[in-house]
């Protein structure tokens, strides 16, 4: 709802209509959020980070070229994979091939 440019907010409203599974805000996920405001992550990037840790999703996928950068550098404290889209891509082609 923070998103201004209208276009864009609908698209992305029709992308979540699409989601089988929404993750409850949860008091520790904002606890984790800090944590990885900590290692450079943005405030709304920690938070969904946190989430997909939380909902122990396989990977959190990824566009934001900063994200995947502070991802790399702190991948042992992370406890999800953070991809690009392009990895995703990758990796689905592999596993199909």
């Amino acid at each position: 709802d923070r998103i201004s440019e209208w276009e864009k907010k609908e698209k992305i409203h029709t992308f979540l209509s699409l989601a089988n599974d929404y993750i409850p805000f949860e008091m520790n996920m904002n606890q984790r959020a800090l944590e990885l405001i900590g290692f450079g992550f943005g405030s709304m990037d920690a938070l969904h980070i946190s989430a997909a840790e939380y909902a122990k999703a396989d990977c959190f996928v990824t566009c934001d070229d900063q994200i995947l950068r502070v991802a790399k550098k702190n991948r042992d404290f992370i406890n999800t994979r953070i991809l690009s889209v392009l990895q995703l891509f990758e990796e689905i082609y592999h596993d199909n091939n």
